[in-house]
C-alpha cells in the first residue's frame, strides 16, 4: 500500500509541476512566438485563448508523463498498467490541478495566472479525461525505455 501511495504522490507532484511550468514558462513562450490569441485576458474567455492555453498545458503534461514512464520503468522491473493507474489516478490529478489553481491565484505571493490556464475547461480535461490518456503516456514512456535498452543490448552483442 505504501508503494501505491508513493506512486500517487509522484503523479501528483509531476502533474502539478508540469501544469505550473507549462502555465508560467510555456504560456508566455508560446504567446511571444505566435502572438496573443483573440480575447486573451479579456473579461469573457474566448475559444482561441482557451485552446492555446489548453494545448500549452497538454504539451507539458505529455512530456512530463512520457518522461516519468521512462523513469519509472527499470530494466529489472517494468511499469505495469496498475502502477500507471496509481500514478495517474483521478484524485491525484484533481489535487494537482487544485494546487495549480491555488498557486495561480496567489496575487500577493506570485504573479497571478491568466484565467485560461486555471479554467474549468482545463480542470475538467485534466481531471476526468486526462487519467486514461496519462496512463497510455506512462506506458509509452516505459515501452520506449525498454526498446532503447534492448536496442543497446543488441548493438553491444553484435560488436
Amino acid at each position: 500500500m505504501l508503494k501505491r501511495a508513493g506512486l500517487a504522490f509522484v503523479g501528483l507532484v509531476v502533474a502539478c509541476a508540469a501544469l505550473e511550468v507549462g502555465a508560467r514558462l510555456g504560456g508566455p513562450a508560446v504567446r511571444s512566438l505566435f502572438g496573443e490569441p483573440t480575447g486573451f485576458l479579456s473579461d469573457v474567455t474566448t475559444g482561441p485563448a482557451l485552446a492555446q492555453a489548453s494545448l500549452v498545458l497538454l504539451v507539458f503534461v505529455i512530456v512530463a508523463f512520457v518522461s516519468l514512464g521512462a523513469l519509472l520503468s527499470r530494466h529489472s522491473r517494468r511499469l505495469t498498467r496498475s502502477d500507471a493507474w496509481w500514478v495517474a489516478n483521478p484524485l491525484s490529478m484533481f489535487t494537482a490541478f487544485f494546487v495549480h489553481f491555488i498557486l495561480g491565484n496567489q496575487v500577493d505571493w506570485w504573479v497571478q495566472l491568466p484565467y485560461e490556464y486555471v479554467s474549468t475547461v482545463a480542470w475538467t480535461l485534466h481531471t476526468f479525461v486526462g487519467p486514461p490518456v496519462y496512463v497510455l503516456l506512462l506506458l509509452i514512456g516505459a515501452s520506449g525505455r525498454e526498446w532503447l535498452s534492448n536496442r543497446r543490448l543488441r548493438d553491444a552483442a553484435q560488436q
